[in-house]
């Protein structure tokens, strides 16, 4: 199964948009800011301004991994909460402090994963 097909399974709440996964890769690789409308674990919605560094997966559930504007801390979202995602023409300064290091590291990912 391709990479694109495996996202579109875990998205397919996201209303079906196969073109999400590509633009979340597009917005990591271009450093772009994205914001994010998505549905709390408590079921409030939220809305948020996110520095994007990389699509993981969790055990259970794919994420967008990055730099939360309000929370100024990294932060995960499920991409299968998303309910609307915009990519924003704001460029990110990718600090070494704000990378994906830094990021693995306040997820618990362990210092002997290599990036």
């Amino acid at each position: 199964m391709r990479r694109a097909d495996r996202l579109f399974l875990v998205i397919h709440n996201l209303r079906g948009r196969r073109a999400v996964p590509d633009r979340l890769h597009q917005a990591i690789d271009e450093h772009h800011l994205v914001r994010v409308s998505y549905v709390r674990g408590d079921g409030a919605q939220s809305i948020r301004d996110v520095e994007p560094i990389c699509l993981a997966f969790w055990g259970q559930s794919w994420t967008l991994g990055g730099g939360c504007r309000s929370r100024e801390d990294s932060r995960n979202v499920r991409l299968d909460r998303m309910v609307s995602m915009d990519l924003l023409d704001e460029v990110c300064a990718m600090e070494p402090a704000h990378g994906l290091r830094a990021y693995l590291d306040a997820m618990g990912a362990g210092p002997d994963l290599e990036v």
